[in-house]
């Protein structure tokens, strides 16, 4: 038997937790939803729709900050302070490894290279933009998702 929508929804609609052991020390992380992962995408743009290089350079950082939140469940960064540098500093035989696990687990398996955040960037505004019949946001016939 299939799932109904309701159904769906209840079930997928949930924040999954996970610990991840970093130099024995013990983080937490959350989950992302659709829509603030393509929040997340959003953050590589200008303000005039092209694909910011400098922000690209910053995509481990605001994973992990997207991430990364205390036992309650809130974050532990926010936006404005990764994007003002508050990981940084951080050593990046730490960030790797999270940023890899962080990709995988949580679904955005982005390639690593400029071009393909771009696209994805690109794509989560076009989503954004293209309203269907409905009047809720589809995706345009072309958009694919590169793993």
């Amino acid at each position: 038997m299939t799932l109904s929508r309701d159904e769906f929804l209840q079930k997928h609609t949930a924040i999954r937790y996970r610990t991840i052991s970093v130099q024995g020390d013990e983080l937490r992380f959350q989950s992302l939803t659709v829509g603030e992962t393509r929040r997340l995408m959003r953050l590589f743009m200008k303000d005039d729709g092209e694909f910011d290089p400098a922000r690209g350079q910053m995509f481990s950082e605001l994973l992990v900050g997207a991430c990364m939140v205390d036992e309650e469940g809130y974050r532990l960064f926010t936006e404005d302070e990764v994007m003002n540098g508050a990981l940084s500093n951080v050593d990046n035989a730490v960030m790797k490894p999270l940023f890899r696990e962080l990709r995988q687990w949580t679904g955005v398996s982005v390639d690593p290279d400029y071009q393909a955040i771009e696209d994805a960037a690109k794509n989560s505004v076009q989503a954004v933009t293209q309203p269907s019949s409905s009047g809720s946001p589809t995706l345009s016939r072309g958009t694919s998702c590169r793993r």
